[in-house]
């Protein structure tokens, strides 16, 4: 898959052309304080940008077919052209209603399915995972480091599993689903059995169910990572850092796309560390300072490149030394 470039903030109003009238379809809540609540502020940062008004439609985890292609329908009513679905929940819903809307545009977020008039893009859920599961194993005293998820196949657990012991290649990693991303009650439990089994740092890969997951780590004493944005907010003396998403600059370049008529140009982009679609957070006061270093020393060199994501994949004895020695002589 292409890597993409982040490039919707830096037009001035004078190289902007229209934007298409354009609704956007969130799975959650816009009050989810995660995932959604970014999407929100997506939308504010398209809107002030391009002086226009963009839809958006809150499916509240209602996202069967029929409810999705009423909205659309509504939507393309009021004179929507392009559709946005914030997850990968609409991508075979989109698939199936692009070929009844011949004059519209259709964009997915996180889904790998694609079509006449439906593009995919994607956030890197496996370098989301490696760098919460390489400060996980930093900070853990017992050697011992869990990942909650929405499902069993999620691209973040195999990232977790790596980053963990690509720090300690002998600590104990564990995994427990929730069953979806927005089930918080679930969120909780799997965060209850990860910490009754032994992990002392967890990271809830998930939106819809990670201030549970956080709040679980806070009233055990033990740690986290946030997930998506800075969620310190939630237990200051909880969490270590946090893996960001830069979903509101990945939206302005879907926008900058469409006004120009260059949408199929990004087909397949993945955003990552190295373009700026992730990134990691201020740390907490806990962290120490040799763990500060360490995890900016393996951020820069996803940024920088010479540490990727299909050598992590391909070549599973890869070790941190080297990289790590090759960050300071780049800074030095």
């Amino acid at each position: 898959m292409p890597n993409g470039a982040l490039n919707g903030d830096h037009l001035s109003k004078e190289g902007r052309a229209n934007l298409p009238h354009t609704a956007v379809f969130i799975e959650g809540s816009i009050y989810d304080q995660g995932w959604n609540s970014k999407a929100y502020d997506a939308i504010t940062r398209m809107e002030e940008m391009y002086e226009t008004e963009v839809d958006y439609v809150e499916l509240h985890n209602d996202t069967s077919f029929a409810r999705i292609a009423q909205s659309v329908e509504n939507c393309s009513k009021k004179g929507a052209r392009v559709f946005i679905g914030h997850g990968e929940v609409f991508g075979e819903p989109f698939l199936k209603l692009s070929a009844s809307y011949p004059a519209a545009q259709f964009v997915v977020i996180n889904s790998d399915v694609s079509g006449e008039r439906l593009i995919s893009i994607h956030f890197s859920g496996y370098t989301t995972g490696f760098l919460a599961g390489a400060l996980a194993a930093l900070m853990s005293e017992k050697g011992d480091v869990g990942i909650v998820s929405a499902y069993p196949e999620q691209s973040e657990i195999a990232g977790f599993l790596r980053g963990a012991q690509f720090m300690r290649p002998k600590i104990q990693v564990r995994s427990f689903a929730a069953g979806s991303w927005d089930n918080r009650e679930g969120g909780r439990k799997a965060a209850q059995t990860l910490i009754a089994e032994g992990s002392d740092v967890i990271f809830p890969a998930g939106d819809g169910f990670a201030i549970e997951v956080l709040d679980e780590a806070r009233r055990s004493g033990i740690y986290a990572v946030g997930f998506i944005l800075d969620q310190s907010f939630v237990a200051r003396n909880t969490v270590l850092a946090s893996v960001m998403q830069n979903v509101e600059d990945v939206y302005l370049t879907i926008a900058d796309h469409l006004s120009r008529g260059t949408i199929n140009e990004m087909q397949g982009m993945v955003f990552d560390v190295k373009n700026g679609g992730q990134v990691l957070s201020s740390f907490g006061p806990m962290v120490p300072k040799t763990v500060q270093e360490k995890m900016q020393r393996l951020y820069r060199a996803l940024k920088e490149g010479y540490l990727t994501e299909a050598q992590l994949k391909e070549d599973p004895y890869l070790k941190n030394d080297a990289y790590f020695e090759q960050g300071s002589r780049k800074q030095s």
